[in-house]
């Protein structure tokens, strides 16, 4: 991700503005976004398996040693993850917060206007998606800045013995970020 510029950079009000939005290009944006969002292509769904992986299984193998687990440990793992995914999944829809008012008075220095040119991307399309990725930058250090973010995302299950929690919840912080992470980039590709 780039430079969070949601914030401010120094003394940009002195760089011209060369990349900024009028109330057209924002109205023509979010024509295309509803186009684009309606489409359910095989193209749309092999996208959202490709940013899909890791899966489960995966990160199951990899961080749990699902391979070396019980099978009782096998579903807790599984458990576990799929509870994990959907609450970065909402933890992301509840968080991300995209102001239309914000976004029309949002610009880019002039320097950026360099690389807005060589993706041939049309400068609203460019500031949208700069904008958008400010947005998720700081939805997801908001998130690992805060250590009680973490805290839902913990296995908590009172059937489980504290061996069995201390185990699943041994890799938390690194599990949660990389669901949040995977929930980003899915819910990116739909804006």
């Amino acid at each position: 991700m780039t430079t969070n510029n949601y914030s401010s950079i120094n003394d940009e009000s002195k760089v011209p503005q060369e990349i900024s939005n009028s109330a057209d290009d924002i109205d023509d944006l979010e024509k295309t976004i509803r186009k684009l969002s309606s489409k359910n292509t095989s193209l749309s769904i092999a996208i959202e398996k490709i940013l899909g992986v890791p899966t489960n299984l995966d990160i199951a193998e990899k961080i749990l040693q699902h391979n070396k687990c019980s099978d009782f440990e096998k579903n807790n793992n599984l458990v576990f993850l799929n509870n994990i995914e959907q609450k970065a999944l909402t933890y992301c829809k509840e968080n991300f917060k995209f102001n239309i008012d914000d976004f029309a008075n949002y610009s880019l220095p002039s320097i950026y206007l360099e690389e807005c040119i060589a993706t041939g991307e049309k400068p609203g399309t460019y500031l949208l998606h700069r904008f958008t990725e400010d947005i998720y930058s700081k939805l997801f250090s908001d998130f690992i800045n805060n250590p009680e973010s973490y805290t839902p995302f913990k296995a908590a299950d009172s059937s489980f013995q504290q061996s069995e929690l201390d185990r699943l919840n041994r890799n938390l912080k690194t599990i949660a970020e990389l669901y949040l992470y995977k929930a980003i980039s899915i819910s990116a590709y739909h804006r």
